[in-house]
């Protein structure tokens, strides 16, 4: 792999897009993708953590990196063509608070749940 020529110019080229949204808030930005060149994609990869889970392709960062050239190509061509589609995201709970179920809660806040029969209470 190739390092970044100029780890700076991934730097300026992020500077002038937030420039150019910040200038023009009203307007949404058209594509991209003439910033985006292989030296940004590998700075992406170098940014990226690498003992994250696999995604929801079950690739790893380790499966990725073996071929990483051709990857990054092809991801670099299917951005610019516009025919790149992010994958889907798995959702995971995760619990919260030593709860189980985040659902799982007395929605009674006295801790007293909802009368029996469906009265008003006592």
């Amino acid at each position: 792999m190739s390092g970044i020529k100029n780890p700076g110019s991934i730097s300026t080229k992020q500077a002038r897009i937030a420039n150019i949204a910040r200038q023009r808030p009203d307007q949404a930005l058209t594509p991209l993708s003439h910033h985006i060149d292989l030296d940004w994609l590998r700075e992406a990869h170098r940014r990226t953590r690498k003992d994250a889970a696999p995604g929801i392709d079950e690739q790893t960062a380790a499966d990725y990196e073996k071929e990483l050239e051709a990857n990054l190509q092809s991801l670099l061509d299917r951005a610019k063509s516009g025919t790149y589609r992010a994958p889907p995201v798995r959702r995971v709970e995760i619990p919260k608070g030593g709860r189980e179920d985040p659902t799982d809660r007395d929605p009674d806040p006295r801790g007293q749940g909802a009368p029996a029969g469906g009265g008003d209470g006592p």
